[in-house]
């Protein structure tokens, strides 16, 4: 899937209620884009901005990470973790297998109405659609979405939605069961 507008984001059609998942993409981005990886609700904001060589959690004060080795036109995994009141981004380059991440945990807001001590910020909740796209630039091409759930010692649901250049390929539910570690066969 080739995504070239800024205009608006790629949802999911299907709905996820799992307190401990990831969603990983295959993505590949223009030399000036900024992809933007979000919850159906906007209460989760996660952005890789290729010019400017950072990953971005859109909590208040931002989390950000500088990520020398991101470069235009190279496929990277992007994997967002949330678990509970936790939200990890993470890319790896798929040539050199660098890797970096940042992470954040939810913050109330202290109170209630005139109780409340801070504004606070959320980093999604345990149910969602997800949605990606281009926040700027000129392209992102989507390889593979894949979502996961992160339970160990049980089961693991998947989706994988594999794409090319005509769009949805497959979209197979598949189930396996994780190490001791917690790890997905290889691979996957």
């Amino acid at each position: 899937m080739n995504i070239t507008s800024a205009v608006n984001t790629v949802k999911l059609d299907k709905f996820y209620a799992i307190a401990e998942r990831k969603v990983e993409y295959r993505i590949k981005l223009s030399a000036d884009a900024k992809a933007i990886f979000h919850s159906s609700e906007k209460d989760f904001n996660a952005f890789v901005d290729i010019p400017n060589k950072k990953i971005i959690i859109a909590t208040n004060p931002v989390t950000e990470k500088r990520v020398d080795f991101l470069k235009g036109d190279r496929e990277y995994i992007v994997e967002v973790y949330h678990v509970y009141q936790h939200a990890k981004l993470r890319i790896t380059d798929v040539q050199t297998r660098e890797t970096a991440e940042i992470s954040a945990e939810h913050d109330g807001q202290g109170g209630v109405g005139k109780g409340a001590l801070q504004t606070g910020f959320g980093v999604g909740m345990q149910w969602d659609y997800y949605c990606f796209g281009l926040s700027g630039g000129t392209s992102m091409q989507v390889k593979r979405v894949t979502v996961y759930a992160l339970k160990k010692g049980e089961i693991a649901n998947v989706w994988r939605f594999d794409y090319a250049a005509r769009g949805l390929l497959s979209g197979k539910r598949f189930s396996f069961s994780l190490d001791a570690a917690g790890n997905k066969p290889i691979g996957w």
